[in-house]
């Protein structure tokens, strides 16, 4: 993925956590749809992190795409964590 295409879809990416981010603290009364939105959050943000990885693999930038990989896992386990709350 190119460069510019990369940013922009990460700031739309972005644009969304912050929509769905207020969204779950407007519902913060009901504790199983926030905790659910939070765990959409965590999906968004490794699904960015994966992004990262593939861009750098293809610019030869084997260990940052490593430890992108590894974050975008980390923030996809906590989402599975949080979901099964």
């Amino acid at each position: 993925m190119p460069r510019r295409q990369l940013l922009i879809t990460i700031s739309v990416l972005l644009i969304i956590i912050v929509f769905i981010l207020a969204w779950a603290i407007f519902e913060k009364n009901d504790q199983k749809f926030f905790f659910t939105l939070f765990g959409i959050n965590l999906i968004i943000i490794g699904v960015i992190n994966f992004l990262f990885s593939v861009t750098h693999y293809k610019e030869k930038k084997k260990g940052a795409a490593g430890v992108y990989f590894i974050i975008a896992l980390s923030f996809w386990v906590l989402s599975l964590v949080n979901l099964s709350l």
